[in-house]
């Protein structure tokens, strides 16, 4: 089997299963071939190995029953950085980078902030940060080890040095208590949203979040008020349905100049409010 009769093949696998299913054939092959798509398409009559036959195959049998692309090839790309991930933590959406935008819009790097990152996953929201803002201080929480190795190695493997890890939940695990910014991707989901099951293989403690979806939101409301200096901002993502409860939820808790922003497609995606 050459590439283009490989990419033909197992994009009619994946029809029923995916609204990608061509670019899912193409990540996977370029994943075992170690090819970029320009090599795809430049040569597509190249014939695969038999090793290399074997592997896709195993990996389409995955991803047919669902798995995600990021979880086979192991890597997902978020912001300019080529994350790695595993199903210890949250795939990094391409929303997550308006919270991302928003933040170096409205904080030059003429300024040395200290920020902290809670529940940081893979490493997303801190090392893009990071990378544009060399000279902040960035502390990330995870209460996994398993996510915070994963973060750890993204760092490392992107020559990142301005960011330190701790493990505990949300603010309770931050070293100090004078930041400029917290930001924070939480949980988020309802208990019991159908949606959960769409999302399966990644880890639940990172999606779900009691029956209303604001359990963590609501810790990280309450904590971050003693970890904020005094013109601090709080900001993090949450569902597009969850707006007005974030921003009773943040004037009730006391906070200042509550604000909420869409994403690319117009949906509430997060929140922020001053000390």
């Amino acid at each position: 089997m050459n590439i283009k009769q490989a990419i033909s093949h197992y994009t009619a696998l994946f029809s029923d299963i995916s609204d990608t299913a061509h670019l899912d054939a193409e990540c996977l092959i370029m994943h075992i071939t170690n090819t970029s798509r320009a090599g795809l398409f430049s040569h597509p009559e190249t014939v695969l190995t038999k090793q290399q036959e074997n592997k896709l195959e195993v990996l389409a049998a995955r991803r047919s029953k669902g798995e995600p692309i990021a979880y086979l090839t192991g890597y997902k790309e978020f912001w300019d950085l080529n994350l790695k991930v595993s199903s210890d933590v949250l795939i990094p959406r391409p929303e997550t980078e308006c919270l991302i935008e928003w933040i170096l819009t409205h904080f030059s790097n003429q300024h040395a902030l200290k920020v902290a990152d809670l529940g940081v996953g893979s490493g997303a929201i801190a090392l893009a940060l990071a990378k544009e803002r060399p000279n902040w201080k960035i502390h990330a929480t995870d209460i996994s080890k398993s996510a915070l190795k994963i973060a750890e190695e993204n760092a490392k493997a992107h020559k990142i040095n301005n960011v330190s890890f701790f493990k505990g939940q949300w603010c309770e695990a931050l070293p100090e208590n004078d930041y400029d910014i917290i930001v924070s991707n939480p949980p988020y989901i309802p208990n019991n949203d159908a949606h959960l099951e769409n999302l399966q293989f990644e880890p639940q403690t990172a999606l779900a979040a009691g029956s209303d979806g604001l359990d963590a939101i609501k810790i990280i409301v309450h904590q971050a008020k003693d970890y904020l200096k005094k013109s601090g901002v709080l900001i993090f993502e949450h569902g597009y349905d969850q707006r007005d409860s974030v921003l009773t939820l943040l004037n009730k808790a006391g906070y200042k100049k509550t604000e909420n922003h869409t994403d690319l497609a117009g949906q509430p995606r997060f929140s922020l409010a001053r000390k």
